[in-house]
């Protein structure tokens, strides 16, 4: 496939969307190790969704021991590297103490950098933390409303993929 051919040739983009076809059983027999393998080999390669793949399998041990402080790690690397859904992820983590040190502080720039990243959850998410509904953060409902807003503005479903994440 030519995704393997470009992963193998140093195209680490490569090694995403065949990481993804083993995960998903996309072509291939789904083979998680493989997928998670591939995943890393993209995040080592400074591929910031590789980075969000490799944690979200740390985080559900698939292909890999559940580890949260690994998914803490390379969520934050996907962030770093610009992808505002790992920020997002990352951000709620150091909100809830979930594989680092609770943070309110840090968890909320990285709500905040996710939803300026137009990641319309870490928008939604910051609102309700400003909404008084985190610890160590003061209620600033006119914040919250204009959050929402914007999260609206990106993501007209927005309030359904919210509830569908904090299920998870």
């Amino acid at each position: 496939p030519p995704s393997e051919q470009r992963c193998n040739g140093g195209k680490p983009a490569g090694c995403i969307n065949l990481g993804a076809a083993y995960n998903d059983g996309e072509g291939v027999p789904v083979d998680k190790v493989k997928a998670f393998s591939l995943f890393k080999r993209a995040c080592e390669g400074d591929e910031p969704i590789g980075c969000n793949n490799l944690a979200f399998m740390h985080a559900q041990g698939s292909g890999t021991t559940a580890d949260q402080a690994q998914a803490a790690r390379y969520y934050e690397r996907g962030c770093t590297l610009g992808n505002a859904k790992s920020c997002e992820y990352t951000g709620t983590r150091y909100l809830e103490g979930k594989g680092v040190e609770k943070n309110p502080e840090k968890g909320r720039a990285l709500l905040d950098k996710a939803c300026k990243g137009g990641f319309a959850v870490a928008c939604y998410d910051l609102a309700q933390a400003i909404r008084g509904k985190e610890e160590g953060f003061p209620p600033n409902p006119a914040r919250a409303q204009s959050l929402e807003e914007r999260a609206k503005q990106l993501d007209p479903d927005v309030e359904i993929h919210w509830m569908r994440l904090n299920l998870r």
